[in-house]
């Protein structure tokens, strides 16, 4: 395999189940020995301490004997109090660290007050007594018993060992970022920082996607009430949600205008990262449509060059979805190459779009757009489809990236796996989605998986061209095929052409192969 040949792989939790599985004993272990008494004879028998007590002096025992009286009067309200253990597990007992004294009642004396004159009936009496009460009696009544138990011991031994263990499973942990399988590895900053940082990834990867299932449920409602009014013909309107783009009944098609430049040098292109790609952003006639768009279905784009010839394309458009942030607007994201090179990627009538965007159209020229044909289907006999593979290359990635976002949330489709298999002849080719696929693993971490991996661009003869069965990377990122799997391919001709003898070379039925174009 060629050294310049890398992978990255999203799917591979940098902490080992050995590690968290030492990680939780080692917790346990400490819990248990901090609940053991503190005079313990080998491991045969415990010594028990007996408890000391204050010497009763005529003022205590008056106050014993007034407290004794009250307890007795009032029994079926203040219940006798046991005596408190730490732990259930021996019967030894140990010294509280909250120190009590007879002499000063446990209830303040507002509270006593309060609980002494609604036992006898005073509802007044009660009443003025709340009144009457500083807050801070309240205050300090909630916080004691919470003070005593971060006081206590037993939260100290579980906070110690937690963090005795989870350093210790970070230091002798197997850390799969950047390594082989099974290399041990001994403890780094690096390695450290990267695994906080996952974690940390992982954790607001799993909130944003509760946040995702609360704003379905809250916006059923709404959706229900929009459609209901659109029907109706009286939904839209700028500002309100969403709606879809409105097209012109006798010709079928709708308006869009070009983005405007943001850039110094007043160049509508927009560079993605350090890829070989540009975004061009459009805006539709109001600020609150969005593209009517099915999954995997392309826009169709028309317009005029400068020399009045009628320029017509289909593409998938990088950003079209009913999202509020997207609302009113959306992307493509082509190659920036020579119009021949961007014909052997994209084709010709797209090539000659993206030169038209290029050279000839400006900021606020309207282009013609209507939904395009559908491209997503599906011919096998194996249903439901639970298992996805997706294969890339180059910007055939914009539709995946779409699709994944659909399939991935539970409850929208039968899927229960996902498997991303995106391959460029350049690295920085990944910042066009990388992003975006880094985000939706995160949110679902046990159901996708996402493998990039760098092919050196072959400039021999075709004949002569490696296969993909001769990549080992490509063999382990690829599942085998499973009734109610499906493969899509997408990205130039020559690339899907491979995969798709790949894919049937590993067992794949045709009939469960979907070429994007």
């Amino acid at each position: 395999m060629d050294d310049t040949r890398t992978r990255q792989c999203l799917g591979r939790t940098p902490l080992s189940r050995r590690g968290m599985t030492s990680c939780a004993s080692i917790a346990f272990a400490v819990l248990l020995l901090s609940a053991m008494p503190p005079q313990v004879s080998g491991f045969g028998g415990v010594t028990i301490r007996p408890i000391t007590t204050r010497p009763m002096t005529p003022a205590l025992l008056q106050h014993s004997r007034l407290t004794s009286s009250r307890r007795n009067t009032f029994s079926t309200t203040r219940p006798k109090t046991q005596p408190f253990s730490s732990t259930s597990l021996f019967s030894s007992p140990v010294h509280a660290n909250l120190a009590v004294s007879l002499d000063r009642p446990l209830m303040g004396p507002g509270v006593t007050n309060r609980f002494y004159h609604h036992t006898i009936g005073s509802h007044a009496a009660a009443a003025a007594a709340a009144k009457n009460s500083s807050p801070k009696l309240v205050l300090t009544g909630v916080l004691r018993p919470l003070l005593a138990v971060i006081v206590s011991d037993a939260f100290k031994a579980v906070v110690t060992a937690f963090g005795l263990a989870f350093g210790l499973s970070i230091w002798m942990g197997r850390c799969n970022m950047g390594t082989a399988e099974g290399d041990f590895q001994l403890f780094s900053w690096h390695t450290y920082r990267a695994q906080m940082a996952y974690l940390f990834k992982l954790a607001r990867g799993k909130v944003e996607r509760m946040g995702d299932v609360m704003k379905t449920l809250f916006s059923a409602p709404s959706q229900r009430l929009l459609s209901k009014k659109s029907s109706t013909g009286n939904g839209g309107g700028d500002g309100g949600p969403g709606v879809p783009m409105k097209i012109d009944a006798t010709t079928k098609w709708g308006v869009c205008t070009m983005g405007y430049s943001s850039s110094d040098d007043g160049s509508i292109a927009k560079p993605i990262g350090k890829s070989s790609m540009v975004q061009y952003d459009f805006s539709l006639s109001t600020s609150n449509q969005y593209l009517p768009l099915a999954l995997g279905q392309q826009l169709t784009l028309c317009c005029l060059d400068n020399n009045d010839k009628v320029t017509k394309a289909n593409f998938y458009p990088l950003s079209s979805s009913n999202n509020r942030r997207t609302l009113g607007s959306f992307s493509l994201a082509v190659p920036d190459h020579s119009w021949e090179e961007n014909e052997t990627i994209m084709g010709a009538d797209r090539a000659n779009f993206i030169r038209v965007l290029k050279e000839d159209l400006k900021e606020g020229d309207e282009i013609a757009i209507q939904p395009g044909p559908q491209t997503l289907h599906y011919r096998g006999q194996y249903l439901p489809v639970t298992d996805m593979v997706y294969m890339a290359s180059g910007p055939g990635i914009v539709p995946i990236v779409e699709q994944v976002r659909a399939v991935l949330p539970s409850g929208k489709s039968s899927v229960k796996a996902v498997s991303v298999v995106w391959i460029n002849h350049n690295a920085h080719d990944f910042d066009v989605a990388l992003d975006a696929l880094e985000k939706e693993y995160f949110k679902y971490s046990k159901k996708l998986l996402v493998s990039c991996l760098v092919e050196p661009k072959w400039n021999g003869k075709k004949s002569e061209a490696p296969r993909m069965d001769q990549n080992d990377e490509i063999n382990e990122a690829v599942p085998n095929f499973n009734p109610g799997t499906m493969a899509v391919l997408s990205g130039p001709r020559r690339f899907a052409d491979k995969a798709k003898i790949y894919l049937i070379s590993r067992g794949y039925p045709e009939d469960c192969i979907c070429v994007l174009p």
